[in-house]
């Protein structure tokens, strides 16, 4: 990137930076010193966990009433707790993270100036790029006369430790947090100017960084022309995403991250089924089934097991049988008794429990994973499933879905949300699927370019896309009289072993949050395991 200012950009629109980021909780006290801790603001994160206002919770009477008789408060605070442990981490100070890269730099004797500077043996990640210009950007915020575009010039000391690489990447970050502000602040002009020039500077097939700010850059210009479109293609990827979709199983194949969600949850299931007889397991979007295979194979050596039943819930019964017909396959040379029905329903919340059809002696288990989070923007299914499952009542349910702070009502905290998850994503693809770029693409074009679109880009209903956490559902769940479970400890263990056999295993994280499980990449969650029993 030039060190000169770009030929449509004015001061104009590259000014103005406390706004961005004190909204977000992040402020200086008085002048920025080089060093100095960034300091967030806990009130500010309240506004994150404010989404129950756009499900409207309140008219959700059977949960209330659930609460009521199983003596839970039902107040909308409970949602509005914030447990101290899941405040996110602040960002490293710029000195302190560069200053690492810098001593790496001075201590490799004859390296060249532009050659990358590592940490650990490992290159900067994208998140770790975003990290530095969001440090950069605060700095600016006080240097009003600043010229963003000649960043290594001003701040050439801080920068001596990055590549003229990393410098670009860096400054390309920079220019889409100042087209975010600018499109925050409704300055319409300003921000798509900026937006242009990180399309001079970005590509979706460039690298990870360029790549990010570029499906940013779309969605912050979708918001500048009122979001339109961005409903239909949301709700594609969700119908895609609890389908039987061609990518998941190249995707499984590739990244552990799938494999040892599958894994801890069916080891947590098969812990909690004891001596059962009759075993009937609901999986409310079952895809491919690849994790029953898994139960399948542990329980084949059972004599006691009279049958295994699979019940299958989706809106595609062709899809539904395929995945049955293999499973009964599997079923037939293990010689495991088995029994696969599919429940064909048109929308979940016409959901009843009586489709089941439950045999007294049954032993339940049910598995949900990534379905949540797709009902979180229509609450009367929500409510629905919930109904089904507390009037089932499963000896165990696991829980797989999306860790993520991405259904404020403020633009600019889901923005950046939005921005340090799936920059942390996009990493995981980057070195996880080296040699299978084709796939990569799909997934970061066709699956999350819309998921950034309706975070970013909407409003209001027009926001399909809504992802929160586990510490919000542990509280949503504990009003259909839900208490969290222990997961299976020696199947922890083994998805600790598990990415020890991928290239890109080392850079997995794994974080125990009360009694669930955070998977993630580099200290970043990206989803939660989770396991819950009633009262």
């Amino acid at each position: 990137m030039s060190c000169q200012e770009p030929e449509f950009v004015t001061a104009e629109d590259v000014g103005g930076f406390d706004d961005l980021w004190s909204s977000y909780g992040f402020y200086n006290e008085g002048c920025f010193e080089k060093g100095a801790p960034l300091v967030l603001n806990d009130q500010q994160l309240f506004s994150d966990f404010a989404f129950m206002d756009d499900m409207h919770f309140d008219s959700i009477s059977s949960a209330i009433s659930v609460a009521a008789e199983t003596d839970q408060p039902a107040s909308n605070s409970e949602l509005l707790q914030l447990d101290e442990k899941s405040t996110p981490p602040l960002p490293s100070k710029t000195s302190e993270l560069l200053s690492k890269y810098q001593f790496k730099f001075n201590a490799r004797s004859g390296e060249k100036p532009n050659e990358s500077i590592e940490r650990g043996g490992s290159k900067l990640s994208t998140e770790d790029f975003m990290r530095i210009a969001a440090s950069f950007f605060i700095q600016l915020s006080t240097h009003k006369d600043c010229n963003p575009f000649m960043l290594n010039n001003q701040f050439g000391l801080s920068f001596s430790g990055l590549s003229s690489a990393e410098i670009m990447n860096v400054e390309l970050a920079i220019l889409l947090f100042s087209a975010a502000e600018k499109v925050s602040q409704q300055r319409f002009d300003h921000g798509t100017n900026l937006i242009k020039e990180c399309y001079k500077l970005c590509s979706k097939t460039g690298n990870s960084v360029q790549r990010v700010v570029y499906y940013f850059a779309d969605a912050l210009q979708e918001r500048i022309h009122g979001g339109k479109g961005t409903v239909v293609k949301a709700q594609e990827v969700m119908k895609a995403l609890l389908s039987n979709h061609p990518v998941h199983l190249a995707t499984f194949r590739s990244l552990p991250l799938e494999q040892i969600m599958q894994f801890t949850s069916v080891q947590t299931i098969l812990d909690n089924l004891g001596s059962a007889k009759k075993i009937h397991l609901i999986d409310l979007s079952i895809k491919h089934g690849l994790q029953w295979t898994i139960l399948m194979q542990a329980l084949s050596n059972s004599s006691s097991v009279d049958y295994v039943k699979i019940s299958a819930v989706g809106t595609s019964e062709e899809e539904i049988t395929s995945t049955g017909k293999r499973l009964t396959s599997f079923a037939e040379i293990l010689k495991l008794p088995f029994v696969f029905k599919p429940v064909i329903v048109s929308d979940i919340k016409e959901l009843k429990e009586d489709m089941f059809k439950i045999e007294e002696t049954e032993t339940i288990a049910l598995y949900s994973s990534m379905d949540m989070n797709t009902m979180i923007i229509k609450p009367d299914r929500l409510e629905n499933v919930m109904k089904v499952i507390r009037n089932l009542r499963p000896q165990i349910v696991t829980v797989v879905d999306v860790e993520a702070k991405h259904n404020s009502r403020s633009f600019i905290n889901r923005f950046t949300e939005a921005l340090f998850y799936f920059s942390a994503f996009f990493d995981c693809l980057e070195n996880c699927m080296r040699g299978d770029e084709r796939v990569r693409m799909i997934v970061e074009e066709d699956f999350f370019s819309p998921g950034i679109s309706s975070i970013v880009a909407a409003e209001g209903s027009e926001r399909v896309i809504r992802q929160v956490g586990i510490d919000v559902w542990r509280l949503f769940f504990a009003r259909y009289g839900l208490v969290e479970a222990e997961l299976n400890q020696w199947s922890v263990y083994q998805a600790s072993l598990l990415v020890k056999h991928f290239a890109c295993g080392e850079s997995y994280s794994f974080e125990v949050n009360g009694k669930a499980l955070l998977v993630g990449w580099k200290g970043t969650p990206l989803h939660f395991i989770s396991a819950w029993k009633f009262q």
